[in-house]
């Protein structure tokens, strides 16, 4: 199993928008693109910028060159791209490998 975790930041008043583009648009749009939607996870402000992280998994890198493909096709995506990027502080993506000792490893 491969994760992809994504971290943005984003102003604390763009954050109720970011979490809704990822709600109605990212989340049904990976799952039929055939990403598992582990989780989404935010801080609090409290009047600094906001971490917001969302978490998917996929079987190996030849099926996420598959669900890539499948993205760059999908109108959704690139709506979704211009809803989210203009509300980014900063992000990242990172691919990681789940550990032997991690439950369902």
């Amino acid at each position: 199993m491969v994760l992809i975790v994504d971290t943005v930041q984003v102003e604390e008043k763009h954050a109720e928008e970011y979490l809704d583009l990822v709600q109605r648009l990212g989340v049904p749009m990976m799952t039929e693109a055939g990403a598992s939607f582990l989780s989404c996870a935010t801080g609090k402000g409290y009047g600094e910028p906001v971490d917001i992280q969302i978490v998917w998994s996929f079987p190996n890198h030849g099926e996420w060159n598959r669900i890539r493909k499948t993205l760059v096709l999908d109108p959704r995506w690139h709506e979704y791209g211009s809803g989210t990027a203009p509300l980014c502080i900063t992000g990242t993506r990172r691919f990681l490998y789940p550990t032997m000792f991690s439950p369902g490893a």
